[in-house]
This record gives structure tokens, sequence and C-alpha cells, in this order.
């Protein structure tokens, strides 16, 4: 499950955002909504561990990951957060299925190849297993992004405006493989966005106000 505790959150000594207590279960989905600016991804990297804490706590699967040193926040975000960027990055020297499977590497973890091939299969990726990503449209190197995050059925799986550059139909779709991916491996799903699109495919959603 993932939660947080009176979080304050902000950079250079000045909060940007501050927000009492919120829980979700595990396989539990939640939209961060809000408009740009208003500190979206701020949370979202709070909440990966990715970012320090002003104050309060974030816990993830029962590990309090805000009083981890930074090397142990590190092992344990490669061993069960996935994280979907809003810049997919990928590596262009390593094929569709080396760009999974460096999820692996990255953690620290046995190569998980037969789970990568299947994850790539399920997202309509079979046929790209050794294609370059300079070979890949939009779509499916967001997919391929999606197979990575996903790759060790983490507890928590984030995804960061997976769908500004979208349009309606594929929108829709990568929604709803996020969702199938996380409801497979009962992750906990989060997605910060401000595209409103999205807040119908959500029952809990977590509105932030204006800019910071």
């Amino acid at each position: 499950m993932l939660s947080f505790s009176a979080l304050r959150l902000g950079y250079a000594g000045r909060a940007v955002l501050e927000l009492g207590d919120f829980a979700l279960p595990a396989g539990g989905q939640c939209l961060i909504a809000g408009p740009s600016g208003c500190g979206k991804t701020t949370l979202l990297y709070a909440l990966a561990g990715l970012s320090p804490v002003m104050a309060g706590s974030v816990s993830v699967n029962g590990t309090v990951i805000t009083a981890l040193n930074e090397s142990a926040r590190d092992a344990f975000r490669g061993r069960h957060i996935g994280i979907v960027y809003q810049g997919i990055h990928l590596i262009k020297s390593l094929s569709v299925l080396q760009n999974v499977m460096l999820a692996s590497y990255a953690a620290g973890l046995a190569a998980q190849e037969t789970r990568a091939r299947a994850l790539l299969s399920r997202l309509g990726l079979s046929e790209k297993l050794h294609a370059m990503p300079d070979t890949l449209s939009q779509g499916q190197a967001q997919r391929v992004a999606i197979a990575r995050a996903a790759l060790h059925s983490p507890a928590l799986l984030l995804a960061d405006e997976p769908t500004s550059s979208l349009d309606d139909a594929s929108c829709a779709g990568v929604i709803a493989l996020l969702k199938e991916v996380a409801l497979e491996a009962n992750s906990t799903l989060v997605i910060a966005t401000h595209d409103a699109r999205v807040k119908e495919h959500f029952a809990d959603v977590v509105t932030l106000g204006g800019g910071a």
C-alpha cells in the first residue's frame, strides 16, 4: 500500500505543497490532478523517494521510505517502485527487450527475460523485441516504458503525465494499459496529470490547486 502523512514539499527552503494524511491499499488506483505548476510532479517524485521532503513521511508497502538514507531509498525503489517518466528515456543503443530488462540490471536483480518478453507481448510489441528505439512510434515507445516500469511487479507504479501529447484514442489506450498492468501485478497505481480526459477513468482523484 501507499500512504503519506503531513507532507511538506518544496525546494530552496520554500514550501510549495502541503498535504494531510492519505492512503491507498495494495492494488488501489489514484489520479493526482491539477494545472501545470501545481506540484504534481513534485509530489510524485516524493512518493518515489526521488526528492526529499521538508516534513512528513511516505510509506510504500510497509516501508517508511522517507526514513531511509539515499542509497537505501535507491535500492528500495529499484525493487518495489516502477516509474513511467514524462520523458520516455529509452536507451538508443539498446533494443526494446534490452531496454525493458535494463530495469533488472539497474536494481541489481537477476535478469527477467521471460517476464520482459511476456509483458512486451501483452502490450502488443512481440514483433518489436529486437527493434531499436528510433524505429518505434511514440505510442510504441511509451508501451516499452510501461513494460520497463512494470517488470518487477512493483508494489507502487507511478506515471507522470503519460497522456499529455496523445490524441483521445491513444490517451484512453495508455490509461487502459497502465490500469491493466497494475491490476495484473496488484500494484498500487498513481498517475499525475493535468489532462482532464483522464479523470473519467478514476474514482479516486486528488486535486491540487493553484500554481507553484
